[in-house]
């Protein structure tokens, strides 16, 4: 009896682990949007392109360019253990030292933020400093940062992961979040990467999230572990009822 109450208990913990297992967002699903801005034509919109770049480059501030990604979060429906943003390099770039760029979150419920993929520019794009080569305003919070110091690769991510990325769309009230990635540095490559228009539908923005379990699932798992540990208790006690006997 014990048994078969641990092998249903089992059943239901994997029908759970695949209902509820990591989920993966593309900026292509929903209202997700992904577009490039750049100093240089600060009135010009990038959102068909096929790419979005991150660059940083003082000695010509006209390079300069930050690329703003929105996600569709209607189907995070608990709230997130953990997550991580990946972006793919449609290009391959020799880098000689390290490169650092910045993941940022634009704070919820900002009023920018549903903006439109086909309109936004360097000089209306929510939270941009429209002044600085790489610097955001306050209503943008640094999330994450990766220092890549070898070659990009055509093909190969980029992964951001971080408690704070998790936070940031726990504290999302509206199923959008947007996030915003500049360069730290300057240099003369201008890094280019996929975008949801690409042809290659693997190489575009992706956010995965790991869910919290819910409180049923732990209770489940608590008893699981209880039961099978009982059952085992009394396999034990009967093997050495058996031995004495023999």
């Amino acid at each position: 009896m014990f048994a078969r109450f641990c092998l249903g208990l089992v059943v239901c913990l994997s029908t759970f682990s695949v209902a509820h297992a990591e989920i993966m967002i593309p900026t292509s699903a929903g209202i997700g949007a992904d577009a490039r801005v750049t100093l240089g034509s600060p009135n010009t919109n990038f959102g068909s392109s096929e790419f979005f770049a991150i660059q940083n480059r003082i000695t010509a501030p006209a390079n300069a360019r930050k690329t703003y990604l929105r996600f569709d979060l209607a189907a995070l429906t608990s709230a997130a253990a953990s997550a991580s943003l990946q972006i793919t390099p449609n290009n391959d770039f020799s880098v000689g030292a390290g490169v650092t760029f910045n993941l940022y979150g634009l704070n919820d419920l900002d009023a920018g933020e549903f903006w439109n993929e086909s309109t936004i520019t360097w000089n209306n794009a929510p939270q941009n400093d429209t002044g600085s080569n790489n610097g955001l305003l306050a209503g943008a919070t640094l999330l994450d940062s990766f220092v890549f110091n070898t070659d990009f690769v055509d093909g190969t991510p980029i992964v951001f992961s971080s408690a704070a990325i998790a936070s940031f769309l726990n504290a999302d009230s509206n199923d959008a979040a947007t996030f915003i990635l500049t360069r730290s540095g300057t240099g003369t490559i201008n890094f280019t990467f996929a975008s949801k228009e690409n042809t290659e539908e693997y190489l575009v923005p992706l956010l995965t999230v790991n869910p919290v379990p819910e409180p049923s699932t732990l209770v489940a798992m608590t008893i699981l572990f209880s039961c099978c540990g009982v059952t085992g208790t009394i396999r034990r006690a009967k093997r050495r009822a058996i031995q004495r006997n023999a």
